[in-house]
């Protein structure tokens, strides 16, 4: 037996092993969306602006693009995965377009937020997440030839999105109530979920080649920097006036 057709048996176990994280990927999204816009989108009581519609459907359809890719990839079937592919790049400008719509929509509110989603500290992490999210799409379509870094960069790329839907259950397992955080544990446990999820690639590299990619050990730490130091950015000078530039993009 020839060592490609020994090889073959790992590369599909390594494609089933994305496959299976693109599933997780799209669970987390639809369980972390269902309590604040799948269930009051189906009982007609999500009443926003067009552009949160456009929004949510976009960022959902990403994991559902990205789970069908992966899907074909580790059926073999290369083509379609490829011909697909092309939409991905449109799916993340798209994507990139709609994050700053949301944010002057936000902004430009009467009378403003004062703190939370929607306020202009907020915007801080809508825009940050944007930018890591199109600089992994970036620079997995570069390399398209590169499978081994392509779709480790996708993962990456689709993983940064999830704290999004997992925060979503914070009134769920918190309560409801007024004010900050009234502990460590509520203000952070999803940036530590989303960390935790990015660890499981890592561990399977660790587990099935040795070593880790570099993929990870670059892109999971900017990562976990980008979420413990949002606080640090968000309230800055800085930030702010760069917000309020940001808020007359509406006009």
């Amino acid at each position: 037996m020839s060592q490609a057709a020994v090889a073959r048996p790992e590369v599909k176990a390594r494609l089933s092993f994305y496959a299976v994280m693109s599933l997780l990927c799209l669970g987390v999204a639809v369980v972390g969306f269902m309590p604040t816009f799948f269930l009051p989108l189906a009982q007609g009581a999500f009443q926003r602006a067009p552009v949160f519609y456009i929004h949510g459907l976009l960022f959902f359809g990403w994991t559902a693009f990205f789970c069908a890719q992966a899907l074909w990839a580790a059926a073999g079937k290369t083509l379609a995965h490829r011909e697909w592919g092309v939409l991905g790049a449109a799916f993340a400008a798209a994507m990139a377009f709609s994050v700053m719509s949301v944010v002057v929509a936000r902004l430009n509110q009467n009378p403003p937020i004062p703190a939370g989603p929607g306020s202009a500290s907020f915007a801080w992490v809508d825009v940050s997440q944007v930018v890591y999210f199109e600089i992994c799409v970036g620079l997995a379509l570069m390399n398209t030839r590169r499978l081994e870094v392509h779709k480790r960069l996708m993962l990456l790329a689709t993983l940064s999105l999830l704290n999004a839907p997992i925060a979503r259950w914070a009134e769920v397992i918190f309560g409801s109530h007024d004010g900050p955080p009234r502990s460590f544990m509520e203000a952070n446990w999803f940036n530590m979920a989303a960390i935790a999820l990015m660890l499981i690639p890592i561990i399977h590299d660790q587990r099935t080649q040795g070593r880790v990619s570099r993929v990870y050990l670059v892109g999971a730490p900017i990562y976990a920097v980008m979420l413990l130091t949002w606080p640090l950015v968000w309230n800055s000078p800085a930030w702010l006036a760069t917000a309020n530039a940001i808020k007359h993009l509406g006009g």
